[in-house]
């Protein structure tokens, strides 16, 4: 009797034991590619502010990163992006626009990839996304959005008088393209005139900045990650010359630019992390949509300043101000 009841309690566990619900094995990461497009201090801060904010989120579970930098070889971003994709990564992160423009081509042609991209200035103008939302659309991201009207509206109180603007960019850059077009509207309807200068490589900036020497009464340059990489020599320019050079990131007023309306490239790093959370949670692209960060705040170079002559007025006097050489 008792080994008869042993044997049917035996029997009974052994059931209950197939019955148990499998326990559920934890998904696997999924592979995310960086793409950056070169190291200059900005876009240093934004991949750094990712990578630390994907940690503090206690996103490096969930997710394998993989990182590759172009070195500005534009030229090779292409095959970069593509290689990331043929390396199993799902989800892209590319740094500025020419990242984005190559990951977004390379997601496309993969057709099962996503995009959040970071820093880009104007995504529609990039021909990232439709101008129409579009629920199947596979592109996120936040943008760096330069406040030219703040900057140019800032140089009429900062250094007034000017009449003639010198640009200084890279046409092959959308996102500097976005901020020289911006800069020409206010100039048209403030009655001011503009000269270019043009480069498409960063050993082409020390001479093409000299050739506005001359013509340009103040210079503005947007985000241009060309010439954010040359912009000891193009400060150089304005300091040899009396020129105040006007730029789009702080990092190029702490690199010898005279000030800038400025944008948190920490804050943006971090934008982009909490975007990726969310992702990871179940928002597809078409709900995160574009995100601009709010604000910025004056920042003004008072190394620049004082050799250039310049008195901060009474109401940019709450600026953030920087050394030449800051660390940011």
């Amino acid at each position: 009797m008792k080994r008869a009841l042993s044997m049917l309690l035996t029997l009974l566990l052994t059931i209950g034991l197939f019955c148990l619900p499998a326990q559920a094995a934890a998904p696997a990461p999924i592979k995310v590619g960086i793409l950056q497009l070169m190291d200059h201090p900005s876009l240093q801060i934004i991949e750094t502010a990712i990578q630390d904010e994907l940690k503090a989120l206690g996103l490096t579970d969930r997710i394998a990163l993989t990182y590759v930098n172009a070195q500005g070889d534009f030229p090779n971003l292409p095959l970069l992006a593509s290689q990331l994709v043929g390396e199993g990564c799902t989800l892209l992160i590319p740094i500025t626009t020419p990242c984005a423009q190559a990951a977004v081509t390379a997601a496309q042609d993969a057709g099962n990839v996503d995009v959040i991209f970071a820093a880009v200035t104007d995504p529609y103008a990039a021909a990232l996304l439709p101008l129409e939302p579009d629920p199947a659309v596979r592109v996120a991201g936040v943008s760096d959005e330069v406040a030219v009207d703040r900057i140019l509206d800032m140089a009429q109180k900062l250094t007034p008088g000017f009449d003639t603007i010198g640009l200084l960019y890279n046409a092959g850059e959308a996102n500097s393209v976005s901020g020289v077009d911006a800069a020409k509207a206010y100039a048209q309807s403030h009655g001011l005139q503009v000269t270019e200068a043009v480069v498409s490589s960063t050993a082409e900036v020390a001479q093409a900045a000299q050739s506005l020497a001359g013509k340009a009464d103040i210079c503005f340059t947007s985000n241009d990650n060309t010439v954010a990489s040359a912009m000891p020599v193009y400060a150089q320019m304005g300091l040899d010359n009396k020129i105040p050079v006007y730029v789009g990131a702080d990092t190029m007023v702490a690199d010898g630019g005279l000030a800038t309306i400025g944008i948190n490239y920490t804050d943006l790093g971090k934008a982009v992390a909490a975007m990726v959370q969310e992702y990871l949670d179940g928002a597809t692209p078409a709900q995160l949509g574009v995100r601009v960060l709010p604000g910025g705040v004056p920042i003004i170079n008072v190394d620049v300043a004082e050799a250039l002559g310049i008195t901060i007025p009474e109401d940019l006097q709450g600026a953030q101000l920087l050394h030449t050489g800051d660390a940011l």
